[in-house]
């Protein structure tokens, strides 16, 4: 009779545990295509740069559920298709012939921190809703 209770006890912690992860993945998608994101600091090389209110209406990107995206940058707006990794850690966003891949480095409700590296050049951009 104990080993039946072991082995039940050790199940459920299995299935609650794939439950939870289950649940942090979608929770990291539906974060992500929330909403639109505006653009708050950009640092290059470790020189950072904070935008003003104004800067921000006119700098962000959005992504939605079907896998488009759009960004708007100085006022001029691009659009493609966007997709997560299998990791959930990386945001692979294709623009006609061009393709980025932006490191997760934080997403919540109200803030995402991307990082991208282009040979030795790396951008680290913070975004707020």
């Amino acid at each position: 009779m104990k080993n039946i209770k072991k082995i039940i006890l050790v199940t459920l912690t299995i299935i609650s545990s794939f439950q939870t992860v289950t649940g942090q993945e979608k929770n990291e998608l539906d974060l992500i295509t929330s909403g639109k994101w505006y653009l708050e600091s950009f640092e290059n090389d470790g020189e950072k740069k904070t935008y003003s209110e104004e800067l921000k209406e006119n700098n962000w990107m959005r992504f939605h559920s079907d896998g488009k995206h759009e960004v708007m940058s100085f006022s001029y707006l691009d659009s493609g298709e966007w997709q997560l990794s299998n990791s959930k850690k990386k945001i692979k966003m294709i623009n006609k012939d061009r393709e980025s891949i932006y490191e997760i480095i934080t997403v919540n409700e109200n803030k995402m921190i991307l990082k991208r590296q282009e040979g030795e050049i790396k951008f680290i951009m913070a975004f707020k809703k």
